[in-house]
C-alpha cells in the first residue's frame, strides 16, 4: 500500500514521472562512494519497499531481484554510479556525490526522454540540495526521511547498498583485518582497533579521519 505521506506529496507534484535518488558509503573511511537514480511513474509503487537501513540483507538482495524484475518489464529504469576513494581523495566527497548525482540523474533522464517522457521531478533523500536541474522539463525536490516513504528513493537507497555492500564484503576477502563484511568500511570499534594495529589499507579515504592523521604521522 501506497504510504500516506507520499500520496500527500504526489498532489504538489505536476509531473508524470519522478526519478528518486539516494546514496551509500558517504560516512564510510573505505571504499567509494555509491549513487543510484531511479525513474518511475509518480504513482508507481512496489510491495516490500523501505529504507534499505531497515531491511535485512536478505530482504535488500531479494527486492534488488524484483527491482530488476521491474526494469526488465520498463516498469522502472535505473543508473548506479560511484566514485572511487581515490576520486573522494583527490576532489572531496562533496564534488564526488555532486559528479554521481548528475551523472546518474542525466543517464535515467536520457533513457526516459528516449522513449518520450518529457517531464521529470527529481525527488533527492534530505534537506540540502545536492544537486540542480539544467533544463527547463526538470525540477528538483528534497524531501527529508524519503527513503522512508517515496518509492523511487526507497528503490534508489536498496539498489545503492546492496551495490556497495556487495562490494566492499568481496573487499574484506583482500583486506580482512578491518572487517568490511561487517562494518562496510565504516568506523567501528572493531574497524578502529584494526587501524591502530595494521594502519591503514590502500582503500582507505586518506582525506577522512582517523587515516588522515595517520598519514601525517
Amino acid at each position: 500500500m501506497m504510504n500516506d505521506r507520499w500520496h500527500q506529496e504526489l498532489q504538489s507534484i505536476a509531473s508524470d514521472y519522478v526519478i528518486g535518488v539516494d546514496e551509500c558509503g558517504n560516512g564510510s573511511i573505505a571504499g567509494p562512494i555509491v549513487v543510484c537514480a531511479v525513474g518511475a511513474r509518480k504513482d508507481w509503487y512496489l510491495p516490500g519497499l523501505n529504507d534499505s537501513k531497515k531491511l535485512s540483507a536478505k530482504k535488500r538482495e531479494a527486492m534488488v531481484k524484483e527491482l530488476d524484475e521491474q526494469a526488465n518489464a520498463f516498469n522502472i529504469e535505473y543508473a548506479i554510479v560511484q566514485r572511487s576513494h581515490k576520486v573522494i581523495d583527490q576532489i572531496g566527497i562533496w564534488l564526488a556525490l555532486l559528479e554521481c548525482y548528475q551523472e546518474a540523474i542525466g543517464r535515467v533522464m536520457a533513457v526516459l526522454e528516449a522513449n518520450n517522457k518529457t517531464h521529470f521531478t527529481v525527488i533527492l533523500d534530505g534537506e540540502g540540495q545536492r544537486w540542480s536541474p539544467d533544463r527547463p522539463n526538470a525540477v528538483a525536490k528534497s524531501i527529508p526521511k524519503a527513503d522512508g516513504f517515496v518509492p523511487t528513493v526507497m528503490a534508489a537507497s536498496i539498489l545503492a547498498k546492496v551495490c556497495r555492500d556487495t562490494q566492499m564484503t568481496s573487499l574484506h576477502q583482500i583486506y580482512p583485518n578491518y572487517h568490511w563484511n561487517k562494518n562496510k568500511g565504516y568506523l567501528t570499534t572493531e574497524h578502529r582497533a584494526a587501524l591502530e594495529k595494521f594502519g591503514a589499507s590502500p582503500l582507505h579515504r586518506q582525506s577522512f579521519e582517523p587515516i588522515k592523521s595517520m598519514v601525517k604521522e
